[in-house]
C-alpha cells in the first residue's frame, strides 16, 4: 500500500510541476513532455527498486530511444534518394 501511495505521489506531485511550469515560462510543451517522461520514468524506477536501478533504468531506455531515433535516420537516408 506505500508503494502504492508514495507513486501516486510522485505522479501527481510531478505532473502538476510540470503544468506549472507550462503555465509560468514560456517552454515549449515538448520540451517540458520530454522531462516529464524521463522525470516520471526515474521516479517510478526509484520507487520500485531504489535510486541506482532508477538511474540504470532511464539510462537503458534514453539509449534505446537514440538508437531507434539513429536508426530510423539512417533508414530514412537509404530510403529518401529512391521515393
Amino acid at each position: 500500500m506505500t508503494r502504492w501511495l508514495k507513486f501516486m505521489g510522485a505522479a501527481v506531485g510531478w505532473s502538476l510541476i510540470c503544468r506549472a511550469i507550462l503555465e509560468l515560462a514560456p517552454v515549449h510543451p515538448i520540451a517540458v513532455f520530454f522531462v516529464w517522461v524521463v522525470g516520471f520514468l526515474w521516479l517510478t524506477g526509484w520507487i520500485a527498486a531504489g535510486p541506482k536501478d532508477a538511474d540504470d533504468l532511464v539510462k537503458y531506455c534514453l539509449a534505446t530511444l537514440a538508437l531507434i531515433a539513429l536508426g530510423g535516420s539512417v533508414l530514412f537516408l537509404l530510403i529518401a534518394p529512391f521515393t
